[in-house]
């Protein structure tokens, strides 16, 4: 280089992440616009509350549907790509779309009404969700849990309210004295919270006691409000799978700040109604009911072994297969109408 030559200065290389991705300036994950928008939605879907809110545009249906079309594309796609999951899950929204066209009410089968969850149309949405899940980059990965941890958070704070004042109506409105938080149901709240304890629990295992564990006791507490058996259970198999796969003092502390939580959320709801979690583990609440239904859906599968009779159609598939004595002492059930559906299967 000549007295009179200047260096050309240099760009710094962008900074990359595992698998090649890209980070922000500010050391962010990197978000395209599909990620932001899947992840804001994924938000909003989290924290609308559904009461006062009533109408169809402004309600968890509607960020359901939202979505939808785009990650139904997704799908397709992937399965013209002869991606294995996704062709299955193509193969079967085909043949629920042909038993929805057979079913004794093909509309009520496909579309049924604003709130139902349990027809053809929630069902592709829910599958288009899926497929935009597996569409998302790894910036958005990255992020995806601490979405879900926030939002449940909100969550979880109003089921502690609901299950507090227990009252009978309107937001803070509990189901038999368990918390639903912002998402309709229980069992919706509780599966939430099930995924998003995984999640607090497999990070906890490789950070040192601490925050990371008070962050799985939360987890615990807020899973244990719901009064869900299968969420609860499913929360400490993974502490104690975690602690099986790595055994050290975090993830043992995980098990214990774990069953912790579901103890204090147990005596919490315990002392406000009889929907404490241990107790409907422990004198298994609903299990007899739940097994007639399921016994029941078996024994309608010979009358339409093909294609069945179609999604949001259980009541006319087991019509005739359960005896008034049954249906007469479960009118009073949590679902009101024992026959609506299957109950935690759809």
């Amino acid at each position: 280089m000549t007295p009179t030559e200047t260096a050309t200065p240099i760009a710094p290389a962008p900074t990359s992440g595992p698998s090649g991705s890209s980070t922000s300036p500010f050391g962010l994950p990197e978000l395209s616009p599909l990620d932001v928008f899947v992840l804001a939605v994924l938000a909003f879907h989290l924290v609308l509350p559904s009461e006062p809110f009533t109408f169809p545009i402004v309600s968890h249906t509607a960020t359901l549907f939202l979505l939808a079309p785009l990650g139904l594309i997704c799908l397709v796609r992937a399965a013209m790509g002869r991606e294995h999951a996704s062709m299955a899950l193509v193969a079967f929204l085909v043949s629920a779309t042909i038993s929805g066209l057979l079913a004794h009410s093909p509309v009520f089968s496909i579309r049924g009404d604003v709130t139902s969850w349990m027809t053809l149309a929630a069902t592709a949405a829910a599958a288009g969700w899926w497929a935009l899940g597996r569409r998302l980059g790894f910036g958005a990965r990255q992020v995806l849990p601490w979405v879900l941890v926030a939002g449940m958070t909100l969550n979880a704070l109003v089921g502690v309210l609901q299950v507090s004042v227990d009252r009978q109506a309107g937001l803070l409105a509990s189901i038999g004295g368990r918390a639903q938080g912002l998402l309709d149901n229980p069992v919706f709240y509780g599966s939430v919270w099930a995924g998003a304890a995984g999640w607090l629990i497999a990070r906890g295992a490789l950070r040192p006691v601490g925050p990371w564990t008070l962050g799985v006791f939360g987890a615990g507490f807020a899973t244990g409000l719901s009064g869900s058996r299968a969420a609860t259970i499913a929360v400490v198999i993974v502490a104690l799978g975690a602690l099986a796969a790595r055994r050290s003092a975090q993830t043992a502390a995980n098990v214990l700040a774990v069953g912790l939580g579901i103890f204090v959320a147990s005596m919490l709801s315990r002392a406000q109604s009889s929907a404490a979690t241990l107790d409907r583990i422990a004198t298994n609440t609903g299990v007899d009911f739940r097994r007639e239904l399921w016994l029941a859906g078996l024994r309608s599968v010979p009358r339409r072994p093909l294609f069945g009779h179609g999604l949001n159609h259980f009541s006319t598939a087991v019509d005739g297969e359960l005896t008034r004595a049954f249906l007469l002492a479960n009118q009073s059930s949590d679902v009101g109408n024992p026959t609506r559906a299957p109950h935690n299967f759809v």
